[in-house]
């Protein structure tokens, strides 16, 4: 799979999540991509985890790039199907672990202390054999946007998996 999302991690290669295969549908159209942790891009690519807690919300429906933080490199794809307003309430985000796995009350909020309260709802994911590499802009945050050089690269490793 990959240096960080490697077999030796224990990363699973699924036929595909909730949708079928989404490989074809991807090809060419991947212009953002989503940084995430480590262990939350392994959940992600192996189905474990649908939603993606932000502080703000994503009008971007489609495929996305998920991205390791710090690795350089896009490690499959998934589509992003809807961005869903919860309440301003711990209890009830925390309540719905089940699918964005956030356990502690601390990892809901951001750097800045704000609330993760828009689940970013992601299905049919899709795992790269090799992960492709995007050239990140220093400063840049999420979403990212890719160039028309990396989205061809992104939709070669697509239909290559």
């Amino acid at each position: 799979m990959g240096e960080l999302l490697g077999d030796e991690a224990g990363m699973a290669r699924p036929a595909h999540r909730e949708g079928g295969d989404v490989s074809g549908k991807i090809m060419g159209s991947v212009t953002h991509g989503i940084i995430v942790a480590e262990q939350y891009a392994k959940a992600i690519l192996d189905g474990r985890k649908s939603w993606e807690m932000r502080t703000r919300r994503w009008s971007h429906r489609g495929p996305v790039g998920v991205i390791v933080a710090g690795s350089g490199k896009v490690f499959g794809v998934a589509e992003m199907v809807d961005c869903v307003e919860l309440p301003d309430d711990e209890a009830v985000i925390l309540a719905a672990a089940d699918r964005h796995l956030v356990t502690s009350p601390a990892d809901l909020r951001s750097r800045e202390g704000n609330l993760r309260r828009f689940a970013w709802v992601l299905r049919s994911p899709c795992a790269f054999e090799s992960p492709t590499p995007y050239s990140h802009k220093r400063g840049s945050q999420t979403p990212v946007m890719f160039t028309e050089d990396e989205q061809r690269r992104i939709a070669q490793a697509a239909a290559i998996r």
